[in-house]
């Protein structure tokens, strides 16, 4: 069935994107995290307008549907590619990447221009004539196939820049694999890319590492003290109110945070402290 689709839609890449359409690619990511030998799997989506394009987990885009009606999210996304938001402008190659923390959004803007070279290495993967580049980026070396049949430059993540839309990349050391599934056109502009109600703060990578390091060294610091958006109430199983353990919660989520230290681009991965109390 998957096959079938993106066959249908093959032709309709050889002219321009309009205004009205969309373009939905979906991609499948493995990946690792800090935990030795184990692979977690995301459906990931790439939205296409033509001039610019969203990258999110296919969860978090239904999460931002159902806030384009009106209803905001309280809940986190938290640190690192996978829960992150990634936008691009085609003419400026600018993109942003926005990670939630809490209540607010943090943006970081970035230019990427990636050094890409295309080697004369060439094959069929389904119904693609793909073609493969290898790139050095973020401490990794990468390896990417991409297809001219679908005439966009673009790709997952923050990748982009290559003659086509980019189908399959990974790592050397595979700590991402991320291969394109499936393909849609929507033929009226259906999503909203103002894709958050939440408070939006542009800050640089070297300020949102201490935002992070600072939630890491108190992240309930705002339910003991009450203080901002953020409410929570804890019960026990028959209902009644209980008094929360803040400081095994707090090992957890000191946990789960290092698990998830793991990003595509190394000189993102945050430098914890080891003897936080």
């Amino acid at each position: 069935m998957h096959k079938t689709i993106i066959l249908i839609l093959l032709f309709l890449f050889t002219t321009n994107i309009t205004n009205a359409q969309e373009y939905y690619f979906y991609y499948q990511v493995k990946y690792k995290k800090n935990i030795p030998d184990k692979i977690f799997t995301e459906d990931m989506l790439l939205i296409s307008d033509g001039n610019s394009s969203r990258f999110s987990s296919v969860k978090q885009f239904r999460s931002d549907s159902i806030l384009n009606s009106g209803i905001k999210r309280k809940s986190n996304f938290g640190y690192g590619d996978i829960h992150s938001i990634i936008t691009k402008t085609y003419s400026n190659s600018n993109v942003v990447k926005v990670t939630n923390l809490l209540t607010n959004d943090y943006e970081v803007t970035t230019k990427e221009n990636f050094n890409w070279k295309i080697t004369n290495e060439k094959k069929i993967t389904d119904i693609y004539n793909c073609q493969k580049a290898i790139l050095e980026y973020g401490g990794r070396s990468w390896e990417a196939w991409f297809t001219n049949d679908i005439a966009i430059q673009d790709g997952p993540f923050k990748f982009h820049g290559l003659p086509g839309l980019i189908t399959y990349i990974k790592d050397r050391k595979d700590n991402y694999i991320v291969e394109l599934y499936k393909v849609e056109k929507r033929n009226k502009k259906e999503f909203n890319y103002t894709f958050s109600q939440n408070n939006k703060i542009q800050v640089s990578q070297k300020k949102l590492f201490k935002i992070f390091i600072e939630y890491y060294q108190d992240p309930f610091r705002e339910w003991k003290f009450g203080d901002g958006e953020v409410e929570m109430t804890f019960s026990d199983k028959d209902g009644n109110k209980i008094k929360p353990d803040y400081r095994q919660m707090t090992l957890d989520e000191r946990e789960m945070l290092i698990k998830n230290n793991n990003p595509m681009n190394l000189s993102e991965k945050i430098n914890y402290p080891k003897n936080s109390k």
